[in-house]
């Protein structure tokens, strides 16, 4: 079975890294239901990249990084449930949006090929990564509410589980 290569959601975590107050509507004409053969397609990386993104986001936050200060591993582990239940909560909006975005650069038979062969054709992964960078963009327009959504959820039951009530009106200690 092929493996899909991790370079596939770099370029989409670099796009979100440069994230802004909002991204612009979606055209009214544009498709919002996937095919069957690209929901196949992101079925095969779509939950590993947003939990992926959720942990590289969520590990940037002040707020993560004093829990971990405080708790240790235990944080750690509470960060990890927090976006295992994001991810089952926006996992399907992801993936569609995901879907979507792809079925608009490549061709059912191209996604068909890299969802279900064992080696797809060195030419189609070159292409694939070339078109990367637009899916990067597309998938920014698209999904920008959910990141920041489960982002701020996993945040904020991370904080409310990770930090016991006595200490959370005490003041943030400055990270070394």
């Amino acid at each position: 079975m092929f493996v899909f290569p991790r370079y596939l959601h770099t370029l989409i975590i670099a796009s979100f890294a440069l994230l802004v107050a909002g991204a612009p509507p979606l055209a009214a004409d544009e498709v919002t239901e996937p095919s069957s053969t690209a929901m196949q397609f992101v079925e095969r990386f779509g939950d590993r990249q947003l939990r992926s993104l959720l942990t590289q986001f969520a590990m940037r936050t002040q707020t993560i990084r004093m829990i971990v200060q405080r708790t240790g591993d235990n944080g750690l582990k509470i960060m990890s449930e927090e976006i295992g239940k994001a991810v089952d909560r926006h996992g399907p909006e992801w993936k569609t949006n995901l879907a979507l975005s792809w079925q608009k650069k490549a061709t059912d038979q191209e996604l068909q090929s890299l969802a279900h062969d064992k080696q797809p054709p060195e030419e189609l992964r070159k292409k694939m990564f070339a078109l990367e960078r637009m899916v990067g963009s597309e998938m920014k327009q698209r999904s920008y509410h959910i990141l920041k959504a489960a982002l701020t959820e996993v945040v904020m039951n991370t904080f409310e589980r990770g930090i016991p009530e006595d200490e959370k009106d005490q003041p943030l200690r400055i990270l070394e």
